[in-house]
């Protein structure tokens, strides 16, 4: 990607013209000597200018070695001038047209494509435990060709063709779930491999497997996903770093060589800039100052990206980040999904403008999705694709398509924006409005019939005639089509991906002095402590192949074999005089020949190859469990083409903080909201209800439907006195509002990885704060992101609040004619929050353009064109500075300033029969109503998360069934003291096993839940203590069971005595020690900032606890000044708990270690442990107590530790 300002090759002149002969010459020889060098050497020289035009202020340079002030330089030279691309293109077209070369061309075609999959729907759509069960057996029993399932095939996109052409701008529209995503996804070659795919998709001729699409094009996806600690300007280093150059450098070198025999002088700074474009590597990054230019990005290139967490950039900034990352890269073909979103209309036109020129004067190929796009910006492409239900609609040439729709007796309003025309043509709810043709009745006249009609008219015959020949694959460029997987060496990836890990550390530097530090104090408690080995003898034959492939294994091994062959344990003991270290490995099960350390070595060294290469593996094939779907309904699926009634709403808004605003009115269809409310005028501390709605903020718990997060929020936020029924009545209003009601059942999903749809989400985002029932309602950009028509739907939404006497204020993005108009005043503000004006619009925003044209010098609005892109064009700095008004002072000056301050004034004063604003208490619920609640939601995200639910019971089962094998009998066998070590280690080794695994699998649970609280804690829906008591209770059962598993799998394959009494007791301290260490995993949570602190600050207390639990080291043998963490340590206890409910009150006698004495198991214990079974019940209170104390933490984190940084 190229880009500059003046006339192609104007600079030669100037050194015919310079007064300074000697510098004239000089400089002459500097370019000869360039143009003697070899092609590979040339195209890493240049001339570059520093200061004037005249020719001494040129020097050679290396365009490898540019300094970051001379990249700078040369950007804001090459772009500063006129802003204008087009410019700057055309400069390096005409260079490229002087020598006669041309750029590789690509043409994408796709015929009778048609893309599906197969769901479950309703219910049995929902992740529940149950439905995770069948879903496994299905495709378990679909692999084996047995039972196909009872899944319904969704169709996505229905049997669609049409060619996207080089050099020419395409437009793709359509409303939300139309499958432009997937068309994209599609002809990118980057379609899940869970969608069924049938047709033909052709580069040139050439199907997707003869070459390397991903290569070959790239896709700019709606989502956002960035690294959260790097800058911007990192960020896109690394994106041109690992993309490579693509064919810049060959096509440089054809022009260098055409150059020099055509004898022509390129422009000096045009000429550094292709050459450093060229260049492969960390060589240059002048591609990432130019792309921040172009985008807007340079105020913030040294910003971090930040995420939910960290404070960074914006919503809007992210976008065009993400934007960028593609535009760095060597692509020919451009797939862009909704680039605008978070966009102000001005920001979205110059990216499309550029986006524009480059693919005209570089011949690319460029598609591109956009929701809102503005009438300026709608003009700028060549050619549009309108898709809805997954068929093509239109296809062809931007000025036809409008004649199109015309034919077919529908007429695009003066006023109307086409883009949104287009995409709510074939709405059932918006199509009436358009038509025309009044001398015949109207019929709603579906997609297919739309799509049949294209097919004979004459863009559509056209199409037809031209897909029916086959592309010339004689024509294709051969270095058109990419074939190699990778865009630089994989050693260069190597180093990139390197030096990537090293600057995340660094960022994260934190998290690895703290681990280090850590590390070593954990080092230094255990030189103090003794540690005791399981000999693998008594590991079962079956089991004892798990002995030879552990890593642990050999580790122990080679580590015990440093230690204890060494010269310090030469010491002879024994008859046979053999050496004290080989007798100690050998008492322990060891091996003592000390080639058995290389070996040891050896494997450790073959497994970390080997689990990396696996990583790799993994990391490169495997997709990730969720990916994003189309949440259906049945009745979608029963009814897909039929749709609710129209609404028809009169848009009148005033957004001035007073409920008499809305008198005026026009209600023609007024929805109740069935709740009454408090009209307020008010003052800005006062404001309870928020609606933010920006794509990061749209958080939601993911686990539940759309109707149960809205009926959680009603729940929380109506009054007390409101009962279920009315609330329930409410819910549903508000549900079809927003038009969500055909979503109901739908799961609300994880933004990008499934359940709702970016718009379906903001929505859900709007209806969570409305069924709070508010007085007044501020919502920041409520249609960001959304598309023409879902916009139509949020705004008919706040008419509909607003036709029951509230308030309403908004922010808003880039607004078509229609959402702006539909209010009846403005509040406009220029940057650095400078009132410019604020007063009514006016019909068709006359008052609003009347004021602005009143100032001397600012341009008349152009007729049909947009009063809000207008005002904005007429009030930026530039504008500003040539008028030389401030126009700040200019309202200050008005008669309507005057006005303003006079209601102000008025206002300000309150009636005597007002009454002032209060409320009995912060929150609508009390505490145990905010606690059920909560419950009633975790349980619901509990059922519904097998990924943690199921899979947890099924990790507790082969864990059971493992350690029975393994412990076969143990239980059962007291002969020895030994028998009495193996049954101790048997319960020990479960402890840790499923307790670690709790601790850890709660992690990401609890994290995602303490974000939502976050959003929901200021919306004033509950306290932190209600929301912590239901996360700590809602354990309870899932533990239970998954205690009952283990516990009955596990004493009965070990052995152990059964009567009542010991299996209570058995399955008394497994519960509570798996609850205090889930509880341990959420406290973690609760008192780091992410879910990346929470693990490393837990790993060293598992290493101490296993350290100071009483099995490695007994109590009375650990040094006095560590036994009191014996005693802080929840592991001893429940040690002390599980030996000695089971062995505690047996007086039979058992064989000690030595061979020659014996004594009773109960009084082993108490001499050898320290075990007392009169001691049971407190040791009981002492677990039990471990759990509270977790959890009390845990509430304490949620309470005062908030690491929302924003």
């Amino acid at each position: 990607m190229w880009a500059p300002t003046e006339p192609a090759f104007s600079r030669s002149s100037s050194y015919r013209e310079c007064s300074g002969v000697e510098e004239e010459e000089e400089e002459a020889l500097r370019r000869a000597a360039i143009e003697r060098l070899p092609t590979f050497a040339r195209a890493r020289r240049g001339l570059l200018r520093r200061g004037d035009d005249s020719p001494g202020a040129f020097s050679e340079v290396d365009v490898a070695a540019l300094s970051s002030e001379d990249r700078t330089a040369l950007v804001d030279r090459l772009l500063s001038d006129t802003g204008d691309a087009g410019q700057f293109f055309s400069r390096i077209r005409r260079r490229f047209d002087a020598v006669n070369l041309e750029f590789p061309k690509i043409e994408v075609r796709f015929q009778d494509l048609k893309v599906g999959a197969y769901v479950h729907v309703g219910s049995r759509a929902l992740p529940t435990i149950p439905n995770f069960i069948c879903n496994m057996t299905e495709a378990f029993l679909r692999y084996l060709r047995i039972f196909p399932g009872r899944r319904i095939k969704l169709p996505i996109l229905d049997n669609i063709s049409g060619i996207i052409q080089p050099s020419r701008l395409t437009l793709l529209l359509g409303p939300p779930s139309s499958g432009k995503t997937t068309l994209l996804l599609a002809l990118a070659g980057r379609l899940s491999s869970g969608l069924q795919m049938s047709g033909n998709i052709t580069y040139n001729g050439h199907s997707l497997k003869e070459f390397v699409p991903q290569r070959t094009s790239a896709y700019v996806s709606q989502q956002d996903w960035h690294a959260s600690e790097m800058t911007v300007r990192e960020t896109l280093e690394f994106a041109g770093r690992s993309q490579g150059v693509g064919i810049k450098y060959d096509m440089l070198t054809e022009l260098l060589r055409r150059e020099k025999n055509a004898g022509i002088k390129p422009d000096e700074d045009l000429d550094i800039f292709m050459k450093a474009l060229a260049l492969e590597g960390k060589q240059t990054n002048l591609v990432a100052e130019y792309i921040m230019k172009i985008l807007g990005l340079d105020i913030c290139a040294d910003t971090r990206v930040g995420d939910e967490m960290i404070k960074g950039i914006s919503g809007g900034q992210k976008k065009r980040l993400t934007t960028g990352e593609l535009l760095v890269g060597p692509a020919r073909v451009l797939f862009m999904d909704e680039i605008s979103t978070g966009l102000d209309s001005s920001t979205t036109y110059h990216i499309i403008k550029y986006l524009k020129h480059s693919t005209q004067a570089l011949d690319g190929t460029t598609i591109i999705s956009l929701l809102q796009p503005a009438p300026e910006t709608y003009e700028l492409f060549d050619d549009v694709i309108l898709i809805s239900e997954g068929q093509i609609v239109y296809q062809g040439p931007r000025d036809a398509a409008v004649d199109y729709f015309a034919g077919m007796g529908f007429r695009c309003p003066e006023r109307k924006n086409v883009a949104d025309f287009l995409q709510e043509v074939t709405s059932k709810k918006d199509q009436q409005q358009y038509w025309y043709l009044y001398d015949y009745p109207y019929q709603f006249i579906p997609v297919s019939k739309f799509a049949d009609a294209f097919k004979a008219f004459h863009v559509g015959k056209k199409l037809s005639e031209e897909l029916a020949v086959p592309y010339n694959k004689e024509k294709n460029h051969p270095a058109a089509l990419s074939t190699s997987s990778y865009g630089v060496k994989r050693f260069e990836l190597l180093k990139a991906n390197f030096n990537w890990q090293l600057l995340l550390m660094k960022r994260n530097s934190f998290v690895y002095v703290f681990k280090f530090i850590q590390l070593l104090l954990v080092a230094v408690i255990t030189m103090t402590v003794f540690y005791r080995s399981t000999m693998h003898h008594s590991i079962p034959v079956w089991w004892i192949w798990g002995y030879w492939i552990s890593p642990l294994m050999y580790a122990q091994n080679a580590i015990s074999i440093n230690e204890f062959l060494g010269h310090s344990w030469d010491k002879k003991v024994g008859k046979n005089g053999t050496p004290l270290g080989e007798v100690v490995l050998k008492g322990y099960g060891l091996f003592s020949e000390s080639y058995w350390y290389w070996i040891g070595v050896g494997a450790l060294f073959a497994y970390t190859v080997i689990l990396n290469i696996l990583f790799t593996l993994f990391l490169t094939y495997l997709n990730p469990l969720g990916r994003q779907q189309a949440v259906v309904s049945k009745d979608e699926i029963r009814q897909r083409d039929q749709k609710r009634k129209r609404e028809r709403i009169a848009v009148e808004l005033r957004s001035y903080l007073r409920s008499d605003s809305l008198t005026g009115t026009n209600l023609k269809e007024k929805k109740g909201m069935v709740l009454p409310f408090q009209p307020l005028s008010m003052c800005f501390q006062d404001i309870n209800y928020y609606v933010d709605v920006p794509v990061q903020n749209d958080v939601h718990s993911p686990c539940v439907t759309v109707i149960e997060a809205l009926l959680f929020s009603a729940w929380l936020r109506l009054p007390s006195h409101v009962d279920l029924e009315t609330r329930r009545v409410f819910v549903e209003e508000v549900m079809e509002l927003v038009e969500l009601n055909r979503l109901s059942g739908a799961l609300v999903g994880l933004p990008g990885v499934n359940g709702l749809s970016t718009e379906q989400r903001k929505r859900l985002t709007i209806a969570v704060e409305l069924v709070a029932n508010p007085s007044i309602v501020f919502m920041d950009e409520p249609t960001s992101g959304l598309d023409a028509r879902a916009a139509a739907i949020v705004m008919r939404t706040v008419r509909n609040i607003v036709n029951t006497g509230r308030t309403i204020v908004c922010t808003i993005h880039q607004p078509s004619i229609d959402i702006f108009e539909s209010f009846d005043e403005l509040l406009f503000m220029k940057r650095g929050g400078e009132l410019i004006y604020a007063g009514p619009l006016g019909p068709k925003s006359r008052k609003l353009i009347d004021f602005f044209e009143a100032i001397p010098g600012v341009p008349k609005i152009k007729d049909g064109y947009n009063p809000a892109a207008w005002m904005l064009e007429v009030t930026n700095p530039m504008m500003e500075n040539s008028l030389g008004v401030d126009f700040a002072d200019y309202y200050r000056q008005s008669k309507l300033f005057r006005q303003n301050r006079e209601m102000v004034e008025n206002l300000s004063k309150p009636n005597s029969d007002s009454k002032e604003l209060s409320f009995p208490t912060k929150y609508a619920q009390p505490f145990f109503s905010q606690y059920l609640a909560c419950l009633w939601k975790q349980n619901l995200s509990y059922w519904r998360n097998p990924q943690y639910t199921a899979v947890r019971f099924f990790y507790t089962v082969v864990i059971s069934v493992m350690f029975g094998t393994i412990c076969w009998q143990f239980g059962s066998k007291r002969a020895t003291q030994q028998d009495i070590f193996n049954a101790m280690g048997s319960m020990y080794a479960a402890v840790l096993f499923v307790g670690i695994t709790n601790a850890t699998a709660v992690q990401p649970v609890v994290s995602i839940e303490r974000f939502v609280s976050y959003r929901e804690r200021v919306a004033g829906m509950y306290s932190a203590f209600p929301f912590a008591l239901a996360q700590v209770c809602v354990e309870f059962p899932y533990v239970l069971v998954q205690t009952l598993f283990y516990g009955t799998i596990f004493y009965s394959l070990g052995s152990f005595e059964w009567t009542m009494t010991k299996f209570l007791w058995y399955i008394f301290f497994m519960y509570f020690t798996l609850l205090y260490f889930t509880f341990f995993g959420m406290m973690t949570i609760a008192i780091t900032p992410n879910q990346s602190v929470a693990p490393i600050i837990a790993a060293p207390f598992y290493t101490l606890w296993n350290l100071f639990s009483g099995f490695l080291i007994t109590r009375k043998r650990i040094p006095v000044w560590w036994r009191w963490y014996y005693w802080a340590d929840p592991i001893s206890w429940t040690l002390y708990g599980l030996l000695t409910s089971q062995f505690g009150d047996i007086e039979k006698p058992m064989k000690l270690s030595d061979g020659n004495h014996s004594a009773n198991i109960s009084t082993f214990l108490r001499v050898h442990f320290g075990y007392r079974h009169e001691f049971l019940g407190f040791v009981a209170i002492m677990v039990v107590g471990f759990s509270v104390i977790f959890a009390m933490v845990f509430a304490l984190g949620i309470k005062f530790l908030n690491f929302q940084r924003r």
